[in-house]
């Protein structure tokens, strides 16, 4: 009931927000973002690594700023040289080394990968039409996850990735990508999105392919940190990783196949 609970509030906030706007959906991603990065420098942590206080967080804060603000790299490099100064001041035996790429990781992974979830959005634009679109790209990346997971219960035999994530197979790998296309063919043919055939298969692929390499991804650093969970802030579901680690490598991909491939109108 716990896990039924949060997926419906969660999913109804991350509608909610698509459907009243850009700036909306980008206050809601901007608090994953920050929650997952969060999460990951507590993984950071449990490995005895060296972080910074809040400046990685502040740092995530005004990375988050660009797709709102152009001149977010103002706040962001304030706190970057709050950050060096700090380095400096502490000397080298406090491991300037450790803690300047633990900084660099918390902000390429993850919260400048699920910034493009909004800013998508705002180069799709406004209106019901773009709802539907960006409400289509993101439940690909969850169809993906749930047709892997039923067909991998129910049909896996070889696995993909043993050592990192013994439950993931081959078969369920499939089995997400037909649940992708599946939903994304279905879409187009019943007019619920304005996106030729084609895009919308390329963005299934890219969800089916990339989402379950992100969910790996942060297999890795969770058997790194000796860890079952991400964090417990969703009830059912652990943490935000958990939950949005897909869409880090998604949303870039799905940006840059929108720009070089989508035509301006």
């Amino acid at each position: 009931m716990k896990r039924i609970g949060t997926a419906l509030v969660g999913g109804s906030l991350l509608v909610g927000s698509l459907w009243l706007g850009a700036i909306w959906f980008w206050l809601v991603m901007a608090v994953v973002a920050l929650a997952a990065q969060a999460e990951l420098l507590h993984m950071l942590r449990a490995r005895s690594q060296p972080i910074d206080g809040m400046l990685p967080m502040a740092a995530g804060a005004c990375l988050m700023l660009h797709v709102i603000w152009p001149y977010w790299y103002v706040a962001l490099g304030v706190t970057m040289l709050v950050f060096v100064l700090g380095v400096e001041r502490r000397g080298s035996e406090d491991r300037p080394m450790e803690r300047t790429a633990n900084l660099l990781l918390s902000l390429a992974w993850p919260v400048a990968g699920l910034s493009f979830l909004p800013s998508l959005y705002t180069v799709i634009g406004e209106g019901q039409a773009a709802f539907f679109v960006m409400l289509l790209l993101m439940a690909l990346v969850w169809a993906s996850d749930t047709g892997a997971y039923y067909a991998g219960r129910t049909l896996g035999r070889h696995k993909l990735a043993p050592r990192i994530s013994p439950g993931k197979t081959w078969e369920g790998a499939v089995g997400g990508s037909v649940a992708a296309l599946a939903l994304a063919w279905g879409a187009v043919a019943s007019g619920s999105v304005a996106l030729p055939l084609p895009h919308a298969l390329a963005f299934a692929l890219i969800a089916a392919t990339l989402g379950p390499v992100g969910d790996l991804l942060e297999s890795v650093f969770k058997r790194s940190a000796d860890m079952k969970d991400s964090g417990t802030l969703l009830p059912g579901h652990g943490g935000f990783l958990d939950r949005f680690d897909a869409f880090i490598l998604v949303a870039p991909a799905y940006w840059i196949y929108w720009n070089v491939m989508i035509p301006v109108p």
